[in-house]
């Protein structure tokens, strides 16, 4: 299985400039066949959401396709079961917590199997509850944005922004394969809030496709992208 991107669920965030994927991917629609070609890596910055945690945190690992207008989900009918995840619940809440809307942690993660979790378990790393969320924290701490901002000595500053193609140059130098980013807007300036990482089916980090670059990435190339510091 070759793998590649098409779709998202960051159309769940409201601001003015919108996050990673929404417009493009706001009539995007859920498919219940289980062919993708590629997996997302879904991060967020919690600053960008007012949150205090001093790390990237996930939102998800989602099975893609990089040109249909559908993407697969709710592969089968398995429930989510935290019975099965005791062995990393103290990893799952400080990795993937809920920092966006009212709802549970858990129910975030429930969400997360059964929308993305039982479609991307056709891959033997991913083929249980526990190798799929203990698997995609392993990837997040592989694939830590700030590891290749501060090689490129790109520091968060709210005065100082950085162009698109510096923060472009220092993801895809580090890990070797070109991301995609999301930011927000306040009315001046963007600022980098989601990142994405296109991943084959051997869970290594590739080139996000051309097509998936200009269509899923929300931060505007033609101005600065800053970084707010961690709280």
């Amino acid at each position: 299985m070759h793998l590649k991107f098409y779709r998202s669920n960051f159309c769940e965030m409201k601001t003015v400039f919108l996050l990673l994927c929404i417009v493009v991917f706001a009539s995007a629609g859920c498919s219940s066949s289980e062919k993708f070609d590629y997996l997302l890596l879904t991060q967020q910055y919690p600053p960008a959401f007012s949150s205090n945690i001093g790390h990237w945190t996930l939102h998800g690992l989602w099975p893609s396709r990089t040109y249909e207008n559908n993407y697969p989900c709710n592969c089968d009918k398995e429930k989510f079961d935290m019975d099965k995840l005791e062995a990393i619940k103290t990893s799952m809440y400080e990795w993937w917590p809920s920092i966006r809307g009212s709802g549970s942690t858990i129910d975030f993660w429930s969400h997360e199997w059964s929308k993305h979790g039982t479609c991307a378990e056709q891959l033997q790393p991913l083929d249980t509850q526990l190798k799929f969320f203990n698997g995609t924290i392993n990837l997040l701490k592989n694939f830590n944005p700030d590891d290749s901002f501060r090689k490129a000595g790109i520091v968060p500053s709210e005065t100082k922004g950085y162009s698109h193609s510096e923060i472009e140059s220092a993801l895809g130098d580090y890990y070797n394969g070109k991301p995609i980013f999301g930011c927000n807007w306040n009315g001046k300036h963007q600022f980098l809030a989601t990142m994405g990482f296109c991943l084959n089916d051997s869970l290594e980090n590739t080139d996000c496709s051309s097509t998936v670059q200009k269509t899923a990435t929300s931060c505007r190339e033609n101005e600065d992208i800053y970084i707010q510091a961690y709280q």
